[in-house]
């Protein structure tokens, strides 16, 4: 028995030499390394001397080397990060943080988490005159516009480590919340309602990033519930939900692929299932409520919760290269959602469908995204 400490050590030892010989073999000899689909082949070298001279960036080297997929490397970084990341708990420079409760928390929105992530005064300005120019074009055309902020799952479910408090800044939710605009956009605050539903059920994916339908389904009916408060009276579509459980199927949503480990638990989701859609009559006189939703892979988890106030829609994921085109077909449809990047999300869109509710969803962790989005054309132009 005294013994097995001595023996843990040279196991170790040689599997991470083994790492290092094998990805140095790997480098020189790439046909030996095909990428599956599910992999993305990233092309990392060991830090070099000089990179040794500067501390801060060797762990993000070591983590890319490690992570790098040529051939048998695949199965000694398994046998690295399950070490690291099962036996160790070290996250060092591995793109996430080892959560509370065994959740696996994005490393890109813990600073927005923690409220130490400021937006710079250029950036705000750009966004004040995006959603002013975006409500403007939107109310000339007789829509209504919602503006809704997604909350990283750490700004809901309590899964920041210890060692990474919140500060007592304000959050970029609530510096968003507070600009002022000219034009009166509704803005939706979904941390309330996510919190007090949070105390019950996972909203988010424990090991991933995204909020799941459940989470969906709270954000559609906030967003009703604030254009009933404050917009023109529509007519909402009615449809018997049905909700059921079922197992998440092996690494959906989940960052322990990124390192090929297998979740360590299957968790359960709802999934929400809608009946025939009818409208009220009672509301006959009132126009139907026609959405279009401009938003981010987070409207992609949402299942078919849009069902909810969209009644029938069509919606379209679009990849950075993709143009967006729509069919005949869809204009007949009460509801869009378009999760696309940046540069794809353009208010004219809206030309083409005509709806009297446009909404604009980003997440938290990426509100400087927005400065990457056009202000619509002047008219004339």
């Amino acid at each position: 028995m005294t013994y097995r400490p001595r023996i843990y050590c040279m196991t170790l030892s040689a599997i991470f030499a083994a790492a290092i010989l094998v990805g140095s073999v790997g480098a020189f000899m790439p046909y030996d390394s095909v990428p599956t689909q599910q992999e993305q082949r990233t092309l990392a070298s060991f830090p070099s001397g000089a990179e040794f001279a500067h501390p801060t960036i060797i762990p993000a080297r070591i983590t890319a080397f490690f992570s790098d997929n040529f051939g048998g490397r695949k199965l000694l970084t398994r046998e690295y990060f399950r070490v690291r990341l099962k036996v160790l708990r070290s996250d060092l420079g591995a793109g996430l943080v080892l959560g509370k409760e065994g959740s696996l928390v994005l490393n890109g929105e813990i600073r927005s988490s923690r409220h130490l992530h400021r937006i710079e005064p250029q950036t705000l300005e750009h966004i004040r005159r995006l959603l002013n120019s975006w409500c403007s074009y939107a109310r000339e055309r007789g829509a209504v516009f919602v503006f809704v902020i997604a909350p990283n799952k750490t700004t809901i479910h309590p899964f920041l480590p210890d060692y990474l408090p919140i500060s007592d800044r304000p959050s970029v939710i609530e510096a968003l919340q507070a600009l002022p605009l000219d034009c009166p956009a509704i803005k939706v605050d979904l941390r309330a309602p996510f919190r007090r539903a949070a105390a019950n059920e996972l909203l988010y994916y424990k090991w991933g990033s995204h909020w799941n339908e459940a989470g969906g389904l709270i954000m559609w009916r906030a967003i009703k519930q604030a254009v009933e408060r404050e917009g023109p009276p529509l007519s909402w579509p009615n449809s018997k939900l049905t909700v059921t459980r079922r197992p998440a199927a092996p690494l959906e949503d989940s960052m322990w692929a990124w390192f090929g480990l297998p979740d360590p638990e299957q968790i359960m989701l709802k999934q929400h299932a809608f009946g025939d859609i009818a409208y009220d009559s009672s509301a006959a006189s009132r126009p139907r409520a026609k959405i279009l939703v401009f938003g981010d892979s987070f409207l992609l988890w949402t299942g078919t919760t849009p069902t909810e106030i969209m009644g029938r829609y069509t919606l379209w994921a679009l990849s950075p290269q993709d143009q967006f085109e729509y069919q005949t077909g869809d204009l007949q449809k009460d509801g869009w959602v378009i999760a696309a990047h940046p540069p794809q999300k353009q208010i004219e869109i809206m030309d083409a469908f005509r709806p009297n509710i446009v909404v604009l969803e980003i997440v938290e962790r990426g509100i400087d995204q927005l400065i990457e989005f056009s202000l619509p054309a002047a008219k004339g132009e």
